[in-house]
């Protein structure tokens, strides 16, 4: 009689300790979500900014070399060797009254199922 306590006891250890193991595989799985959440923005924040400086050392390169396209015309750069999927870069030289041009870059690229796309305007300060 004793032998078959033993053995209920140890089935329930058993369930206990499974119900433990389920709870902490839980935890550790939404803190990999939180991870791989973190690491896609992480990403995206880190290719925006690569795209929009990559378009700005274009424009400082051509104005520098004053081979700087049409103002107002926009240009869609080669970013093939960037390693950004599905991206794009087109850059536009604002014709702008003053001494200080001013660049508008449009970059997109995609990540997963989602498309990220910003235009944002820029001072180029050329260095004489």
């Amino acid at each position: 009689m004793k032998h078959k306590r033993q053995e209920g006891f140890i089935l329930i250890i058993v369930i206990l300790l499974l119900a433990v193991i389920s709870l902490e595989m839980y935890v550790l799985s939404q803190a990999s979500n939180t991870l791989f959440f973190e690491s896609k923005m992480a990403y995206s924040t880190a290719a925006r900014r690569n795209l929009a400086a990559s378009g700005l050392a274009w424009v400082k390169h051509n104005l520098a070399n004053q081979t700087t396209p049409q103002k107002g015309k926009t240009v869609e750069l080669d970013i093939s060797d960037m390693s950004v999927r599905n991206a794009k870069l087109q850059v536009t030289i604002l014709d702008t009254p003053g001494t200080e041009t001013q660049a508008r870059i449009t970059t997109s690229f995609t990540s997963g199922e989602k498309t990220f796309t910003r235009t944002e305007t820029y001072q180029v300060i050329t260095e004489e």
